[in-house]
């Protein structure tokens, strides 16, 4: 949607001039909440210690996964914001509660209910992998003795 905006000149915000304006004084307390919601999009890592023994062939395919899907999530990342800034200024940016919505709304008219869709299918998928790491993280915390077989008292 951010290309398709650029191609119809809808690019008012990521001019350098507008881009760099300040519309909002600077705040160390926001600077500090904009880099703990960035460090949300990459949370999944904290998945990885925990699946690699799930990995067939965990030198191989660890690394091919890692140089895959940092740049796929880059991109897709930097092309939504991208959309995002195309169709809204930072200041309706900042005011919406969620953006996503905010911008099917704007740019989608009827089918605006597929941002809303979208984002409760992203967070089955994120369920999906707390739930995935945190059945293989009780593995490590449990002593041996709980390990053991349970001994039958019947003949």
């Amino acid at each position: 949607m951010g290309v398709v905006q650029i191609c119809k000149g809808e690019y008012f915000w990521l001019e350098p001039k507008n881009a760099f304006e300040n519309f909002q004084e600077p705040d160390i307390g926001l600077i500090a909440l904009a880099f703990l919601q960035g460090s949300f999009a990459y949370g999944g890592w904290n998945f990885l210690n925990y699946v690699t023994e799930e990995l067939v062939d965990p030198y191989k395919n660890l690394p091919r996964a890692i140089f895959i899907s940092i740049p796929l999530v880059t991109f897709v990342y930097v092309f939504a914001n991208v959309a995002y800034v195309t169709a809204m200024s930072p200041q309706e940016l900042l005011a919406s509660n969620a953006v996503a919505v905010t911008f099917g709304e704007k740019l989608l008219g009827v089918m605006a209910w597929i941002m809303p869709i979208s984002v409760a299918l992203s967070t089955f998928g994120g369920v999906n992998g707390s739930l995935f790491t945190s059945s293989r993280s009780s593995d490590h915390l449990e002593s041996p003795a709980e390990g053991e077989q349970w001994k039958s008292s019947d003949p």
